[in-house]
């Protein structure tokens, strides 16, 4: 009796486990909070100061809903972007651009070749621009101060 008790809360604890796992990869795939579900497509450049990004700049925008929506990632190449699936609504827009900075230097460990990156997003900028998005926008450009 206690043998078939133990079994039936190992099967009880397992099947616990998997509706746990599955309820985690939901929340991941729709992702957390509100949020209409509804999508716009933005694109522009991103200057900083007036000026476009140095030629050897890396960068992403992030569009954060404020309703704790699904935040999107967009790439900057040649101080544009394009993100066919922005959320619409109230939205924080996060700036991440480095360039390279002083001379390149070998890993000790790795023996790999890196160089420092400096952050090139003015301090103005650093938290984020707020928008509202509600539609498609082909020329919705930033100029970081």
């Amino acid at each position: 009796m206690a043998l078939q008790q133990q079994r039936e809360q190992q099967v009880l604890g397992a099947g616990w486990l998997q509706w746990s796992l599955a309820a985690c990869l939901l929340t991941i795939l729709v992702g957390c909070g509100g949020g209409s579900g509804e999508t716009a497509h933005l694109e522009g450049q991103v200057t900083i100061h007036g000026q476009a990004l140095p030629a050897d700049a890396t960068g992403e925008l992030t569009f954060q809903p404020v309703d704790g929506g699904k935040t999107v990632k967009a790439e900057i190449i040649d101080s544009k972007y394009d993100c066919p699936k922005s959320p619409t609504g109230e939205v924080i827009v996060k700036f991440f651009i480095t360039s390279p900075s002083g001379p390149k230097r070998i890993n000790q460990r790795t023996g790999e070749e890196y160089q420092e990156k400096a952050n090139l997003v003015p301090a103005g900028s650093a938290p984020g621009v707020s928008i509202t998005v509600t539609e498609d926008d082909p020329s919705l450009d930033f100029d970081l101060n």
